[in-house]
This record gives structure tokens, sequence and C-alpha cells, in this order.
């Protein structure tokens, strides 16, 4: 099925709305990742500390660049590793407010802003921000979708993060959607997309659907439509709502 057959059948489709949205639309060609170390009151980051992270960070790369050459997609990642220093508690009840502090501190407006520089300074085509935190909780990420078009994107991963942690979050930020909630979603992509670095499994497999989200392929096979059948009666309340008592567990 193609993005316009898609597009026709599966308009306001849960699934697909994050497709090429916001600043940070496609996983291919030259993408500078903007590594950034926090430091806050909760938590100091160190030299050895970094390393261990950029060990992780570094395979999940890896994994994704030959992710793109099994789909036949020109790939080359790319890094830039910054720190900033900031006197608030970074928690998820003030993401807006210690994210502009982080920013700020960089001489950016916004994240957007900072995407836009380091795009034109280095002519990439992307350029995802990844903030990293020295303490363990649970990794998360802020994308665009038709709910929120057009604000900043970036993800926010911590020390204790997987392989498939780094490449679930960053792959948000071009448009890839969870698998493993609401449980419709995930008993579909259990059955028809296992293994997926989106789904419940422990695997790190880039599957079809998220390979069409992301910009790797411009149609999907009878597997995507398959789970996409399954789960077309789902509304944006069934996933803030399970998505609610997801965190309310953690």
């Amino acid at each position: 099925m193609t993005a316009q057959e898609l597009e026709r059948s599966y308009r306001n489709h849960i699934l697909l709305d994050g497709r090429r949205r916001g600043e940070t639309k496609t996983l291919k060609g030259d993408v500078m990742v903007l590594v950034i170390f926090v430091n806050d009151p909760m938590g100091q980051w160190t030299e050895r500390a970094k390393k261990d992270y950029c060990r992780v960070y570094f395979a999940a790369m890896k994994k994704i660049e030959d992710a793109a050459r099994e789909y036949g997609v020109r790939l080359k990642m790319m890094n830039i590793f910054d720190e900033v220093t900031l006197r608030i508690h970074c928690t998820m009840d003030n993401i807006r407010s210690w994210t502009d502090a982080a920013v700020e501190k960089k001489t950016f407006r916004s994240i957007m802003e900072m995407q836009r520089h380091y795009k034109l300074l280095y002519n990439c085509d992307e350029a995802p921000v990844v903030f990293v935190f020295n303490r363990n909780f649970r990794s998360y990420a802020q994308a665009a979708d038709a709910y929120y078009p057009y604000g900043n994107e970036f993800c926010v991963a911590s020390k204790d993060g997987s392989t498939k942690t780094v490449i679930h979050e960053l792959l948000h930020q071009f448009g890839a959607e969870d698998l493993y909630y609401p449980r419709a979603v995930c008993a579909a992509a259990d059955r028809f997309l296992p293994h997926s670095v989106m789904g419940s499994s422990a695997g790190e497999s880039i599957d079809p659907l998220t390979a069409y989200l992301i910009g790797w392929r411009e149609s999907v096979d009878n597997r995507v439509v398959q789970v996409l059948e399954a789960t077309k009666h789902l509304t944006r309340l069934d996933i803030e709502n399970e998505l609610k008592a997801i965190w309310k567990k953690k």
C-alpha cells in the first residue's frame, strides 16, 4: 500500500500522524545528533560516566546505520557532544522550564532554532537533540504529531539506558510511534511486527511500519496494514489514558 493509499484509507490513524512532521522529519542522509549532557542538582556528570554512556550510544548509532543499509537507505550518523549545568531540578513536571533554560545557556531561543543553526553550520540534513542525565529514570521523547505539529522536538535519556532505549527514543523524533501500548497496538504489533525496537519485546529491529514513518520506505506491506486495521478504532484519548497509567506505575 502506497503513501497515497494509506492517506486515503487511514487519514487520521494514531500510528501515522507523526510522519514527516516537525523540524526533524526523515532519518536519512547526513544526520548530526546533538548530545547534551545535563548537570542538575540531582546528578552531575563525570568523565568516566560520559565515556560509559558513549559506549552504549555509539553502539546504538551503528545499529541504526546498519538497519538503514538493509533498507537501502544512505545514512551517516554524526555527533556533537556538549554539556550544560542547570540550577533547577529537571523532571517530567517542568520539561518546558529546564529545556528552555538549557538552550538559553547555549544562546538559543528554542530547540528548533538550535537545530536549524547546526544544520546550516554542518550542512547536514537533520539535527535531532538528545538530553542525557547521569541518573536512572524512564527515558522519553517529545515529538511532533497532529496534535503537536510545530513545537520543539527532543528526547531524554538516562545513564542506565540500553541500546534499544537510545534507538527507540531517537526514532521518535523522526515520526516513529510506540508499539507497546495501548493494549490493542501491543497485541497487533507483537503478532505482525515482532522484535520491533518500538515494541514490547527485547528486539532492536526497525520494523516496516517504523521504517515507513521515519522515511525509509514510501509504501507498506500487508503486515503493516494488518496492524493498522486492528487499531484503527483507537483515539488520541485512548493513547493518553493508557500512557498516564504507564507513567503512574513508574
